[in-house]
């Protein structure tokens, strides 16, 4: 995960799951395709909640207890289709940030950052936006791209 966070506030989503830090940092991954939230599909009868939760122990090694959602995004592309994704807010119990336990070995690196620092990071419209937006006004919102048009990438 990539933030030098406290470890008392933390965001997942599901549907495809993410898990970050709400207070000072959040918590990021990195694979092939660059950073991200810590996300996946969801197994079989698992909620979104409890899948948020396993994401981010499985792809940062932290151990989260998510509790509302806190926003939700959805996304469609011509190439990549459709997706839709819950954030949740919840904590962190315990751990140690790092990405062992990824059972798909698709994780090469876990760390904090700064939210400063998000937009050096993320940069994917989709995830980014929503993030900043409850960071700054902590309110349950709705957000739709449509990649074709929007682009998939902030403008640096």
């Amino acid at each position: 995960m990539f933030y030098n966070f406290t470890r008392s506030g933390w965001i997942g989503s599901s549907s495809c799951c993410r898990c970050h830090c709400s207070r000072g940092q959040r918590g990021a991954v990195s694979n092939k395709y660059g950073w991200s939230l810590p996300k996946g599909s969801l197994e079989r009868g698992e909620t979104f909640l409890k899948g948020a939760e396993r994401e981010a122990f499985e792809e940062a090694g932290i151990e989260v207890i998510a509790k509302e959602a806190a926003f939700v995004t959805e996304y469609t592309s011509e190439k990549y289709g459709q997706y839709l994704q819950v954030y949740y807010e919840g904590s962190a119990r315990a751990g140690q940030i790092e990405c062992s336990a990824d059972p798909d070995d698709d994780i090469n690196q876990a760390r904090y950052v700064r939210l400063a620092d998000l937009r050096s990071f993320i940069t994917f419209r989709p995830w980014i936006i929503p993030l900043e937006h409850w960071v700054q006004h902590k309110e349950m919102k709705y957000y739709s791209f449509d990649l074709d048009v929007e682009g998939f990438h902030i403008p640096e």
